[in-house]
Formats: C-alpha cells, sequence, structure tokens
C-alpha cells in the first residue's frame, strides 16, 4: 500500500475528502509541503478536526479518535518552543513570538497584494509566499 493509499484509507475518506491526494502523483507519495487541492468547506472539515482535537465520527455518528491525541498535541503545541512558539508540528499555531507583535497569520498565495483593504498589515515573504500579518 502507497503512502497515497493509506492516507486515502486512514484519513481523507472519514472526513469525506476521497480526491483529497488525486493531485499527489510522486510514485504514491504524499506531497507534504500542501499540493491538496480543498474547498472552502474541505478547509473547515480539518479544522473542526483539528478543533476536536482527532477525534471525528464514525460512519454511525459515534466519535472516534481518528488522529492520535499525541500526534493533535505535537501539532497544536510549539516544536521549539524556546526558539519560535509560532509553529507546531508542520502547523502554524497562530501565536505570538514576541508580546508586542501581531499574533495572526494569513496566507495568501500568487500575485495579488491581498493587504491593501486590511488596517494594520505587514507583508512578509516566506518560503516563497506572501504572507499578511495584523492584530
Amino acid at each position: 500500500m502507497t503512502a497515497v493509499e493509506w492516507a486515502t484509507e486512514n484519513f481523507a475518506k472519514h472526513l469525506g475528502l476521497d480526491s483529497l491526494y488525486i493531485y499527489d502523483n510522486n510514485n504514491g507519495n504524499i506531497t507534504a509541503g500542501g499540493g491538496q487541492m480543498m474547498t472552502c468547506r474541505q478547509i473547515v472539515k480539518v479544522g473542526q478536526l483539528i478543533s476536536n482535537m482527532g477525534i471525528w465520527p464514525d460512519e454511525t455518528g459515534a466519535p472516534q479518535q481518528l488522529i492520535s491525541s499525541e500526534y493533535m498535541k505535537a501539532l497544536t503545541n510549539p516544536s521549539f518552543p524556546k526558539a519560535d512558539v509560532s509553529y507546531g508540528l508542520l502547523t502554524w499555531l497562530n501565536r505570538k513570538v514576541k508580546a508586542d507583535e501581531p499574533g495572526c497569520c494569513l496566507a495568501a498565495w500568487g500575485t495579488q497584494t491581498y493587504t491593501d483593504n486590511i488596517p494594520n498589515t505587514s507583508l512578509n515573504l516566506f518560503a516563497g509566499a506572501r504572507i499578511s500579518v495584523w492584530d
């Protein structure tokens, strides 16, 4: 079983996202840095799963621990808190690094600047993506 097949069967199908990895055509491997095309409704499902700390209803509606609580703790807590509190396990945590810094990040990929109508914005460059930060 490839990584894509495993992730589809054990993760994506439970959320109703059967085609989540359709663009991951890397010899059966998943592109961990992104590439999964999702609608807003699909993204909300992943957000709800994170909010529920990995618990998702099974086919009967009963709650099940779809993702281990240990993994969810690693995902939602800083990986290296002495160095940076804003990043967990492959996840931006939306936490302030310093008390006087804004605490929210919005990724805005593409060539258009999305900060024009948002007050108190600054534009940063990170890994080729434009990031809008506001308080």
